[in-house]
């Protein structure tokens, strides 16, 4: 039996170290049958391509690529995608790490059809900038294999808090171009309908360490998230409420049956309305009168 081929899109940007040990990780993966694609998004840092060259002269399964310019963050990730070639994918970033047998029970619980998935992912070690762990042992309770699709995407509605598995292993096939676009949120409103074509399934061993931090999870960068001065504004004075019609708006744009629309709203309306966002709104509304810094008017 043939081993399947995974595409792995590594993103790189001015992190050597980082850079260092997620090829360190990806390289030495039991499933062996990878091709590992990097791009380099004009790190201004000159030890990033030196690592990069260092691994594709030893290893012919990884593909390097130097973008002439910054592209952009999303740019970059879509760069990666369109390079791939296999029928299963993933993102990697370059401050994440994976255990050696990552690639190998994702893929093979991906395969498994009682599973019903299209996203196969595990449990998640947190761990700080500066190497502490934060949390040994973490999953958003989202898996689900039900065939039904309405039942999957209320498990994620429901649960979903964190983007983790958003960096699982995919059938390449089921993503959609959600997964490109510029809003806020735009990696949560990928899976959800990511959930049309089957489930997220999560194995319950922790292969995966995820570093927590960084620009964009601070308010004052929400504004970058889009082009138009109103929506600016909209996400600076409550992200709450912005996320909120960030999902309604992908709903209602996705072809769902109309049932199925207003089956999916109604579930939003639940999520936003439960006592994490509620303090979440009330935060966003706070800050407003104590942090006048974080103001789109003052940071644009």
């Amino acid at each position: 039996m043939q081993i399947p081929l995974v595409s792995v899109g590594l993103l790189a940007y001015n992190r050597p170290v980082g850079l260092r040990r997620a090829l360190e990780c990806l390289t030495q993966q039991s499933h062996g049958n990878l091709e590992i694609i990097v791009s380099d998004n004009a790190s201004a840092l000159p030890e990033v391509q030196p690592i990069i060259q260092e691994f594709a002269a030893k290893d012919s399964r990884i593909k390097p690529f130097k973008q002439k310019e910054n592209i952009g963050a999303l740019g970059n990730f879509r760069f990666v995608f369109e390079q791939a070639t296999a029928e299963f994918y993933m993102w990697a970033a370059d401050d994440d790490e994976w255990d050696a047998d990552f690639v190998s029970v994702c893929l093979a619980n991906l395969l498994n059809p009682k599973h019903h998935a299209v996203l196969s992912f595990c449990h998640v070690r947190k761990r700080d900038a500066a190497g502490k762990i934060l949390q040994p042992n973490f999953s958003d309770t989202v898996s689900c294999d039900s065939s039904r699709m309405l039942r999957r995407s209320w498990q994620y509605l429901y649960h979903s808090g964190g983007n983790h598995s958003f960096y699982g292993i995919y059938r390449k096939s089921s993503i959609n171009e959600w997964f490109f676009q510029k809003r806020f949120g735009s990696d949560h409103l990928a899976l959800l309908v990511l959930l049309r074509q089957g489930g997220i399934h999560i194995d319950p061993r922790v292969l995966f360490t995820s570093t927590i931090g960084g620009g964009g999870f601070e308010r004052k960068s929400f504004h970058k998230y889009y082009d138009s001065t109103f929506m600016k504004i909209c996400v600076n004075l409550s992200s709450t409420l912005t996320w909120w019609y960030e999902f309604l708006r992908c709903i209602w744009l996705t072809p769902y049956r109309l049932r199925e629309k207003l089956v999916l709203s109604f579930f939003t309306c639940i999520r936003f309305s439960r006592p994490r966002y509620l303090r979440r709104f009330a935060g966003d509304m706070l800050a407003l009168f104590t942090k006048p810094e974080i103001w789109y008017f003052r940071n644009r």
